[in-house]
């Protein structure tokens, strides 16, 4: 557990590293059973940590996108702490009501899962058209999910990708980022460190994370962020709570796959399902799951607290332009080695489709669409 908490720092604090990445490094290794711990432990202090990057920088993954907007809110009013601290709550309060709640999950994945998988698919159309008829310039709207619902069918009908959605994500989001982060010349607002106030229908609003975490686990092709946005839609969010609830749900997503393991149906996040496939899921791992999930929490929310102080503190003069710039040629990198050629020009692609959203005003939860060639 402890070993997997400092590689989750190490990863959660890499700008635009997806925790599938991860899981698929993770899956070349062979393992003996009580690294199951690791795997867990890992991917919840990933959770924790992974929003930092993406507040501090504004460069997210696939999880932390919805991140960008409310985040760069309060770095600029020089509370990029508070922004970081209200993610770690929305985290913690995850995993609490993963574990306690845990008896009304278990009879509702194993009465309902096929009736639940059965709506997963109107389920996704029906936020799509939310997404759509809630934007003030609908045609990039349609633009954006026609484009990235084509490079999603030709990257998983047309090429032999052994990954073939992980270009498109980096191109989506933080290839496209650090675009615009490379072409700017901004420096960091000054920031303070100073504790702010709690909102006070936080723990209401992380309980509503909780629950889309939970829908996301179940549905597997409605990500994280399209079910905040579905929150956000139906009861409203100030930037406070928002973040709150996207800290929620990334977790609970992701530690409620590990249960749904238990529970005896294959889990959906890439990592849930690397340990699936690696270690037994029985009864006797439940108090195992639970413990390290509590234990890992607690441990993942004073080192955030604290980390998020420290690094505040250094990045404070920091331009983004060149950051950006090494950020890009690391992706590019990236992408060539675990993609070649093909996934390069499907990164890019991808970013040229991100851009036109960033720049056109947009949602770039639209680019989510991708996924829906998995049902033709």
């Amino acid at each position: 557990m402890l070993f997997g908490i400092v590689v989750g720092i190490a990863t959660g604090l890499i700008p635009a590293l997806h925790i599938n990445q991860v899981a698929n490094l993770l899956s070349s290794f062979k393992m003996p059973e009580h690294m199951l711990a690791f795997f867990l432990s890992l991917a919840i202090t990933h959770s924790f940590l992974d929003f930092i990057p993406t507040i501090l920088l504004g460069i997210p993954n696939e999880f932390t996108l919805l991140s960008t907007l409310p985040g760069y809110y309060f770095v600029q009013r020089g509370k990029a702490f508070y922004a970081v601290k209200l993610t770690l709550y929305g985290s913690l309060f995850a995993i609490l009501f993963s574990v306690f709640l845990f008896p009304i999950y278990a009879l509702l994945i194993n009465f309902s899962f096929d009736f639940l998988k059965l709506l997963a698919k109107p389920f996704l159309i029906f936020v799509i058209s939310l997404l759509f008829f809630s934007e003030r310039y609908k045609k990039y709207a349609f633009f954006a999910i026609l484009a990235s619902f084509t490079l999603g069918f030709i990257s998983l009908k047309m090429l032999n990708l052994s990954n073939p959605f992980s270009p498109l994500i980096i191109g989506f989001f933080p290839l496209s980022q650090c675009i615009i982060g490379f072409i700017s010349n901004e420096k960091f607002p000054k920031q303070k460190l100073t504790e702010d106030y709690f909102p006070e229908n936080a723990i209401f609003y992380a309980f509503l994370g909780f629950i889309a975490g939970m829908l996301s686990s179940i549905f597997a092709i409605l990500s994280p962020a399209q079910m905040a946005f579905v929150i956000s839609f139906f009861f409203g969010s100030t930037p406070s709570t928002f973040l709150i609830t996207l800290g929620a749900i990334n977790t609970a997503y992701l530690f409620l796959s590990f249960i749904s393991a238990y529970a005896g149906f294959k889990p959906h996040s890439l990592i849930a399902i690397k340990a699936y496939e690696k270690f037994s899921f029985s009864l006797q791992e439940l108090p195992l799951i639970f413990s390290t999930g509590i234990l890992t929490a607690f441990s993942a929310f004073a080192i955030g607290y604290f980390l998020a102080k420290f690094i505040i503190r250094k990045v404070s003069a920091l331009e983004y332009s060149t950051f950006s710039l090494l950020m890009l040629l690391f992706l590019i990198t990236f992408v060539f080695l675990t993609s070649s050629f093909e996934g390069i020009l499907l990164a890019l692609s991808a970013a040229a489709v991100g851009l036109i959203c960033t720049l056109s005003g947009v949602k770039k939860s639209h680019c989510m669409c991708f996924l829906l060639a998995t049902f033709v």
